[in-house]
């Protein structure tokens, strides 16, 4: 079963089109992340490779 990246809003956060928290590993949908900051710890989010 393939491991889906998931936004706490619900949305996808995979691919191009989300980031990862360089501080807590959240993944965070490009919505969420539009302020560069983690919504669960305001580190610094890394855009998703």
């Amino acid at each position: 079963m393939e491991e889906m990246y998931c936004c706490g809003c619900g949305g996808e956060a995979q691919g191009a089109e989300g980031y990862t928290c360089a501080d807590c590993g959240a993944y965070v949908c490009r919505g969420c992340g539009k302020s560069g900051l983690c919504p669960h710890c305001y580190g610094r989010l890394l855009p998703f490779h």
